[in-house]
Order: C-alpha cells, then sequence, then structure tokens
C-alpha cells in the first residue's frame, strides 16, 4: 500500500461504495451477470400490498406517475426483474472490490493487523431470489 513498511505507522482508509442506487450504473461483466427473466419477485409483488403501495401501482396503470423526483414509484414486473438483476449484478462488484481490497491487505503483510469494518444502510430491502 503504497510502499509502507509493514507494521510502519498506523494508517485510515475509508472505502466507500454509495451504490446501489438508480441509476444503476454497473460495469460489465457484473451488469450482465444475472438475467432479469430468472429473477423470482417476491409473492408481495403483486397483492397483499399496502395502500401506499397500491396507489403507486394505480398511478403506474393510468400513466400519471410522476418520476421526475426522489420520491416512490410503482415498476412493472419486468422493471423490478432488470433492477434486481442489476442491483445483484452491483453487489457481486461490490464483493470483488472488497476482495481485492483484502488481498493487498495480506500481500503487504498489513491484514493481521488492520480492522476491517462493514456498515450499509438500507439494502433497498431487496427480497429475493435469483
Amino acid at each position: 500500500m503504497d510502499g509502507r513498511e509493514p507494521g510502519g505507522t498506523p494508517f485510515f482508509a475509508s472505502v466507500s461504495f454509495p451504490d446501489p442506487l438508480h441509476p444503476f450504473v454497473v460495469p460489465d461483466p457484473y451488469f450482465r451477470m444475472y438475467r432479469p427473466e430468472k429473477i423470482t419477485l417476491p409473492d408481495n409483488f403483486a397483492n397483499r400490498l399496502p395502500l401506499p403501495v397500491q396507489r403507486l401501482r394505480k398511478q403506474l396503470a393510468q400513466r400519471t406517475a410522476k418520476r421526475a423526483h426522489q420520491l416512490a414509484f410503482a415498476v412493472s414486473e419486468q422493471k423490478a426483474r432488470a433492477v434486481i438483476a442489476l442491483t445483484l449484478g452491483l453487489i457481486n462488484f461490490f464483493d470483488d472490490q472488497i476482495g481485492r481490497l483484502i488481498e493487498n491487505l495480506k500481500a503487504t503483510r498489513e491484514y493481521e493487523n488492520t480492522i476491517v469494518v462493514f456498515n450499509s444502510d438500507h439494502g433497498e430491502t431487496l427480497a429475493t431470489t435469483g
């Protein structure tokens, strides 16, 4: 890590992955890693919906949904599958990048002297199987 001597001066590094959030910018090969048509949507995608989600679905069907803001809006099953596939690919990308970081720590003999902390926020409540 920049020519440091193992066990030298303590250091702090912060690595942040602000995604997966819209727009989904996913590099190859992760962009095509999951096929949308193979994604199983959660059981409650089309039924047992809370009232706010029912209203969003109605807006989608009536083509009155406002999408030029950060508020929630409903999507079709096809679009939901595409978004989930991209999200899963992006998570694999993050996993690989974290793996590279850990391998670099091991290669420079810093791994055993390093504390790695993982933090996450909400995960988009993405409950599905792919």
